[in-house]
């Protein structure tokens, strides 16, 4: 029976294979899952100065501000989740005193249920909103709160999911920074995209946005609320690492060399 040093050389670099072909399919980038777009079937009800107009439900008041999907991606690296939204709307941000609206998240999603974190935009903080931020256990204004002193007409309701009536969020005023959250306006689909980056390493938020629980994100355009989407998003599991072609390369010589030492030493 042949023996073989246990400090072969060439058994070595086969070993030395495997390590850095581990190593490097543990630092392959990771995958998210496909983007979720969801079309505007949010409806909405006209207000005038606190009281319903008596109009029928609508999808959106006055042309710049109509939202017509968004586009919601989500991936994990490292223990911190990176959320783009891409709303398509014609709304550029300012028109006739109206601002954008803040983004606000039902996690986890329910019929009914009340919005706890919200993404604050930035934009609003002239006019007595909060910096850009990701944050939980949130206080802010409907667009009634904002819009009926000055008696204009607006959406100040949005149909939730379990067909009930409710005030429209539009601008954060305070809560706990969980997280960061930058925004962007391109021109581009039905008028302007509208580009918003939200990440975090809050435990309880990645652990609830992934593996195929359903969260919702309610916008609505406008701090004026004409026009509202309401977005269940499900990903169907979270990130996970995708071996890259040189790193399974590397793995699979060493795997086959170690195999082929093996088999020596045994003849």
């Amino acid at each position: 029976m042949l023996s073989t040093p246990i400090f072969n050389p060439l058994r070595l670099a086969l070993v030395a294979g495997l390590v850095c072909g581990a190593i490097a399919l543990g630092c392959a980038q990771p995958a998210s899952a496909a983007p979720v777009i969801i079309n505007d079937q949010t409806l909405i009800v006209p207000f005038r100065s606190g009281a319903a107009t008596g109009d029928p439900l609508t999808d959106f008041l006055g042309t710049p501000f109509q939202t017509a999907r968004v586009t919601v991606d989500r991936s994990v690296t490292a223990g911190v989740m990176t959320l783009t939204l891409q709303y398509d709307t014609t709304f550029d941000g300012s028109n006739s005193g109206a601002h954008y609206a803040d983004v606000f998240l039902r996690i986890p999603t329910g019929p009914g249920g009340t919005f706890i974190y919200g993404a604050a935009l930035g934009y609003q903080s002239p006019y007595g909103g909060v910096a850009a931020n990701l944050l939980r256990n949130i206080t802010y204004q409907t667009s009634n709160d904002i819009w009926t002193p000055s008696g204009g007409t607006y959406g100040g309701n949005f149909v939730d999911q379990d067909n009930s009536l409710k005030l429209a969020p539009t601008r954060l005023t305070g809560g706990t920074d969980i997280g960061d959250v930058t925004a962007n306006l391109v021109v581009g689909g039905t008028g302007y995209l509208l580009n918003i980056t939200i990440t975090t390493n809050d435990a309880a938020v990645i652990a609830a946005t992934g593996n195929s629980n359903p969260f919702d994100i309610f916008w609505g355009t406008g701090d004026c609320s004409n026009d509202a989407l309401l977005a269940t998003v499900v990903f169907p599991r979270d990130s996970i690492p995708t071996p890259e072609p040189a790193s399974l390369a590397v793995l699979g010589v060493g795997l086959l060399g170690l195999g082929m030492t093996t088999r020596r030493r045994r003849s």
